[in-house]
C-alpha cells in the first residue's frame, strides 16, 4: 500500500482584504472638504466585526463597530473624526484597526490615518501675479 494525502474540506481561512479609507487625511476645519473617511473592507466569510480608531499611543479613541455580525462581501463604516464623546480629536497621527473573527480564526488589518484641520480655507488675496512680462498674469 501506498501512503496518500488528501485535502480535508472546511471553511476557507478568514480574511480581510481590500482595507480602505478615503481619504486618509481628515480636515476637520468645517469646510465641508475631507470632513470624514469612508471606510471599506471586504470579508471572505461571515465573522464578527469590530473596528477601532487608535491614537498614537494605542488608546481606542473611537469603536466603529462592536463585534457587529456581518455577512461575507464588501461592507462599509464611516469615521467623522470624532471620540466617543463626540468631540473632534486633536490633529495628529490615528489608525484605523479592523478585526474580524469567526470559530477558531481571527484576522486583523489597518490603516494610517491623519487629522490636520489647518489643512484647507487655503485661499489667496489679493490674486496671484507674475510680472514677468510674459503676457500672463503680469497685474494684479
Amino acid at each position: 500500500m501506498r501512503p496518500w494525502t488528501a485535502l480535508v474540506p472546511g471553511p476557507p481561512p478568514l480574511e480581510i482584504k481590500r482595507l480602505r479609507a478615503a481619504p486618509r487625511v481628515l480636515t476637520t476645519n468645517g469646510d465641508g472638504i475631507a470632513e470624514a473617511t469612508a471606510i471599506s473592507f471586504v470579508l471572505n466569510i461571515p465573522a464578527s466585526v469590530t473596528a477601532d480608531v487608535v491614537d498614537g499611543s494605542g488608546t481606542t479613541v473611537k469603536r466603529l463597530a462592536n463585534a457587529r455580525a456581518l455577512g461575507a462581501g464588501k461592507k462599509h463604516l464611516r469615521w467623522d473624526g470624532r471620540n466617543s464623546s463626540g468631540s473632534l480629536v486633536p490633529d495628529g497621527n490615528y489608525r484605523l484597526r479592523v478585526t474580524a473573527e469567526s470559530p477558531g480564526q481571527t484576522d486583523t488589518r489597518s490603516r494610517a490615518l491623519v487629522v490636520d484641520a489647518t489643512l484647507g480655507f487655503l485661499a489667496v488675496d489679493p490674486a496671484p501675479f507674475s510680472p514677468n512680462g510674459d503676457g500672463r498674469a503680469d497685474t494684479a
